[in-house]
């Protein structure tokens, strides 16, 4: 190890940074600050808020896929209600 590398590590500052922090950090520099630099720990209310959140655009995040499928199959399933309607047209005509 490198002097300077080992003098960083023996500061605490030689740490990888996930993907997570990279956006709570985008999120709200400041709140990311106290949680990682100053080890300030959330308040109760605020863990519950956040995770409330996540339910939430976990649910909508379901929403939006589940629309996506009936966009993408919209034509067909058009196509198919027509030809059951033509079906059962047909059908009462014939009696």
């Amino acid at each position: 190890m490198k002097p300077s590398a080992r003098a960083a590590n023996d500061r605490g500052m030689e740490r990888d940074i996930t993907a997570s922090e990279l956006a709570a950090f985008k999120y709200c520099a400041k709140a990311w600050h106290l949680e990682h630099v100053m080890h300030v720990r959330p308040s109760t209310g605020a863990v519950s808020n956040r995770h409330a959140g996540v339910v939430h655009h976990r649910r909508h995040g379901a929403a939006v896929r589940g629309g996506s499928w009936l966009a993408r199959h919209a034509r067909a399933s058009v196509v198919i209600l027509l030809v059951v309607a033509a079906v059962l047209v047909f059908a009462a005509f014939r009696v």
